[in-house]
């Protein structure tokens, strides 16, 4: 894994987790507790990064065609897929605002990569949230309560920082270390920071409380990436290998 910040995964409301299954041609598969499986977009693409909407009724997620790739909105009960994005050739990564209502992707419409957003429903145009010449940024996920944002830029490597939307603005450096930091999941109470670092040597997932202060403690141990929250937010599930780990 690279420093991407790409996670493959997302949990509904209800606890199902929608996955990437492949990498030439994939489905995106709903798997349950027991580990049973079965498709959740029945044709056969190249996607990548399906996320849940909170309400669990629709899904976000990347589709490559050709040379381009965009975001595409599922909708679960009829079983349609509506395209989101429309502008620049790279537009990945999802995430949902906490209402629902936009969804929040890497695209590279400016030339560099940002953080643009666009209400889910399609009635108005994508709209940049973060863009600066000078940097690249690859992913950002809402605090629950939707003031604030967790992202990852990339200037001489990946780094997490967070920031408030409105007021003081000013980010701030989620670890204080030199390790690549890629792939933040924020807990449902907005108390803690799931993300992958390498400061071991080797992409370790890892909690601590956000804005801290607070140590960061190790959740995986052989290696992990791609950690997603439990909607009640007493589980935290990653990637280990081509295994998906519960703790």
């Amino acid at each position: 894994v690279g420093t991407d910040g790409g996670a493959s995964a997302g949990l509904s409301f209800t606890g199902s987790l929608a996955f990437q299954a492949g990498t030439q041609g994939s489905q995106v598969s709903i798997v349950d507790a027991h580990g049973g499986t079965k498709p959740l977009m029945e044709d056969v693409r190249t996607y990548g990064y399906p996320r849940f909407s909170p309400d669990g009724r629709h899904v976000a997620v990347t589709i490559w065609s050709g040379s381009r790739n965009d975001i595409w909105i599922y909708d679960v009960t009829s079983k349609t897929t509506a395209r989101l994005t429309t502008r620049g050739n790279v537009n990945e990564r999802p995430e949902w605002t906490p209402d629902g209502k936009r969804v929040v992707f890497r695209s590279d419409v400016d030339g560099r990569s940002g953080l643009w957003w666009q209400v889910a429903d399609q009635s108005a145009p994508a709209m940049p949230l973060l863009v600066n010449k000078g940097a690249d940024y690859y992913e950002g996920v809402f605090t629950p309560d939707g003031r604030g944002l967790v992202y990852q830029v990339d200037t001489n490597g990946a780094r997490l920082y967070h920031r408030a939307l409105a007021g003081d603005t000013t980010p701030k450096p989620v670890a204080m270390s030199n390790a690549t930091e890629t792939m933040p999941r924020l807990s449902p109470d907005g108390r803690w920071i799931a993300y992958v670092t390498n400061e071991s040597s080797t992409n370790q997932v890892v909690v601590r409380p956000i804005p801290g202060p607070g140590a960061p403690v190790s959740v995986s141990t052989s290696g992990g990436t791609e950690p997603v929250w439990s909607r009640d937010g007493r589980r935290l599930f990653f990637r280990d290998g081509r295994q998906f780990v519960a703790v």
